[in-house]
């Protein structure tokens, strides 16, 4: 997926202290038109948002074996 594609997609957004990541950050820099359907506070919360088909969201690597845990 490219940059420009997550303008297409509906996104989980995070809230709280979460929005001040850096990746949030870089998100409303590079994807100004990105369109937040949800909004987490961590990522405990947005794992199984993007799970359930939500919406995409940026994740840590760690977390792709989420559903093993």
């Amino acid at each position: 997926m490219s940059i420009a594609d997550l303008a297409k997609h509906a996104m989980i957004g995070f809230d709280g202290i979460m929005q001040n990541h850096r990746v949030a950050r870089w998100l409303r820099v590079a994807v100004p038109s990105a369109r937040d359907v949800n909004r987490n506070t961590s990522m405990l919360e947005t794992l199984p948002a993007v799970n359930a088909g939500i919406g995409v969201a940026a994740t840590a690597c760690t977390a792709q074996n989420y559903d093993a845990i």
